[in-house]
């Protein structure tokens, strides 16, 4: 028995800017720290000149998202909307407060000019254990090419006119409602996986293509979800067979049965990540694991090189 964080989609009764207006990325690029809790990607933004904000990047997200404490501190004026949630958890109507995003600055890029919400993410922050002030959703990636390096714990953006490599790692994807969706194949069926960077756990089947596949007869287990809108528990199962997401196989995996297919960050975790909006396509490199710990051990030789 587990906990994961999914924050899914949202769907609003209203019809916010929710691409910004203007984005300003240099030439070279930017490149960030990253890290990285419960399989999930966070980097600190500066909202409307604020103090340094702890922002999740999540793919699943339709729009940006930030505390209600957070969104005071940095002077923004909520208006009350309605709408509905849906996630994992099952769709809920309620209260969604939307306020203007003048800037959001990520190193020295900057996205201006747009909409989203204002919500308490004080639950998500305890669940995963990291400060947790905001989201930054799909609409922000939509003129640039951003890479999340898991291992390397960086991020880095770069202007639209950047290209991904032709090699055996890119996948073109769709859309998928607003996630980006690519295939991948379990033993020879090819289905569509939605790519959520803002969901902890690994691969999750919908019911439909849950029954498509051959499971092991071991016991299942339980999963606990925290959502934008609460707890819901899945089921975990062992497939049979084969799992290839382009490059990266995988043998006998865990899969959670949820309400759609998705890919999450349990899988990304060991991987370079890099989602180029305005080719629709994406590049899913994994590193071998000797490689991936060599940051981590550089990080402790230098702390302990500057001891005293």
């Amino acid at each position: 028995m587990g906990a994961a964080l999914l924050l899914g989609g949202c769907a609003l009764g209203f019809n916010p800017q929710r691409v910004p207006a203007s984005v300003e990325i240099p030439a070279e690029g930017v490149i960030v720290p990253l890290e990285v809790a419960d399989n999930l990607p966070f980097v600190q933004v500066s909202v409307n000149g604020s103090e340094p904000l702890w922002f999740m990047i999540d793919t699943g997200a339709f729009t940006a998202i930030i505390d209600d404490d957070a969104a005071a501190a940095a002077g923004m004026k909520a208006s009350m909307r309605f709408g509905t949630h849906a996630t994992s958890a099952g769709d809920h109507f309620g209260r969604m407060d939307q306020a203007a995003f003048d800037r959001l600055t990520i190193g020295g890029a900057t996205f201006a000019g747009f909409e989203g919400l204002v919500a308490d993410l004080s639950h998500l922050e305890a669940a995963v254990d990291h400060p947790f002030d905001g989201v930054i959703g799909i609409p922000l990636m939509y003129a640039s090419v951003w890479t999340i390096d898991y291992p390397g714990r960086q991020l880095r953006i770069a202007p639209a006119s950047a290209e991904l490599p032709d090699d055996e790692h890119v996948l073109p994807f769709l859309y998928s409602g607003d996630a980006p969706a690519i295939e991948i194949h379990v033993g020879e069926v090819a289905i569509q996986a939605e790519i959520d960077t803002g969901s902890s756990s690994g691969l999750d089947l919908s019911p439909e293509d849950a029954q498509r596949f051959p499971r092991d007869d071991g016991p299942s287990i339980s999963i606990r979800h925290q959502t934008l809108t609460g707890e819901v528990w899945e089921e975990l199962v062992r497939l049979k067979g084969t799992v290839r997401i382009g490059s990266l196989t995988r043998e006998g995996l865990m899969v959670s049965l949820a309400r759609d297919t998705m890919l999450g960050g349990e899988i990304l975790s060991n991987c370079i990540f890099t989602i180029d909006c305005p080719r629709q396509r994406v590049r899913i490199e994994e590193l071998a694991k000797e490689s991936a710990a060599k940051p981590a051990e550089e990080a402790e030789s230098n702390e302990a090189a500057a001891d005293p």
